[in-house]
């Protein structure tokens, strides 16, 4: 297991920038988009990972949530499902199935809890991270969550219940996508998968055009012309940043003579899960600073 937490502050010297005195007359929605990356070459698989925040906002009328985001997506196109966090209305001892917690302000509204979900209940370094909702029942901000098991420790009201975002399909480096205009070349990537890595693998579209019977040149949409390949050895482009490839591709799932101008295309995708992070603030609220934090569990 590796526990990471990442904190953003609201200030002038944090991740978000501070808040005007016209933004905090008028409102303001500021938006962070982070990637949780794996950044360790000894851990070559994540199983799943969890990702909630700690802390609600501390400022009055305002807001902090989490939406999943995609490798690609930008302001404007993201999603709608929100994740946030409250705190506990009553007290739970082990053994509790229900859990009512108060939310922010419009997380009723944007049903930041719903059945289905995995949510965490924090209190100090007390957790119990791996609770499962089967049921919520919204009164304004206040959710009632019947748990599919039984929470494990005891926790008062100072305790923190997140909605967590969940990930079992996206948190490790791979290849997809494969589109081959082939007619007398072969390659072979399910005997010889595209290789991929934590450190040094990015998102990309990987053009490879055949220039010979066995050369061929390489095309990123993020990172332009690459090196020049073979199919007789390895072609292995090297991020400078981390002195290792962005991806291999193995010279044995080569078959076939090349065709000048056949093309093979296909997307990598690196170790990380993609996250938006948001600080709503309404309209006339006073002055202070915020925080944000949000928590991250990789399960290897």
């Amino acid at each position: 297991m590796i526990n990471k937490q990442v904190s953003f502050t609201a200030g002038g010297d944090g991740n978000f920038s501070g808040i005007s005195a016209d933004q905090r007359a008028n409102g303001v929605t500021k938006f962070i988009k982070v990637f949780a990356k794996i950044a360790d070459a000894t851990k070559p698989h994540i199983i799943r990972s969890t990702f909630f925040l700690t802390k609600p906002s501390l400022l009055t009328d305002s807001r902090s949530y989490m939406i999943k985001g995609t490798q690609r997506d930008q302001l404007g196109a993201i999603g709608t499902r929100k994740y946030a966090t409250g705190v506990l209305h009553t007290a739970v001892t082990a053994g509790d199935t229900v859990l009512v917690v108060d939310f922010e302000t419009g997380s009723g509204a944007d049903l930041v809890v719903q059945a289905g979900d995995k949510i965490a209940v924090k209190e100090g370094v007390t957790e119990n991270t791996d609770l499962y909702v089967a049921s919520v029942v919204w009164t304004g901000d206040q959710a009632a969550i019947t748990l599919t098991t039984n929470v494990r420790l005891d926790f008062t009201t100072a305790a923190l219940v997140a909605s967590c975002i969940l990930d079992t399909a996206n948190v490790n480096p791979s290849f997809d996508n494969i589109v081959k205009t082939f007619s007398t070349s072969t390659f072979n990537e399910t005997t010889h998968p595209i290789q991929t890595n934590n450190l040094a693998t990015t998102e990309q579209t990987i053009t490879i055009t055949m220039t010979g019977t066995t050369t061929f040149s390489c095309l990123s949409d993020e990172k332009g012309i690459l090196a020049t390949g073979s199919t007789l050895s390895d072609y292995a482009p090297v991020n400078a940043d981390f002195s290792l490839p962005y991806f291999i591709l193995p010279a044995a799932g080569w078959g076939g003579t090349g065709t000048v101008g056949e093309t093979m295309q296909f997307q990598i995708h690196p170790a990380a899960v993609p996250i938006w992070v948001v600080q709503k603030t309404s309209a006339g609220v006073g002055m202070g600073t915020d925080e944000v934090y949000l928590s991250a569990r990789l399960e290897s």
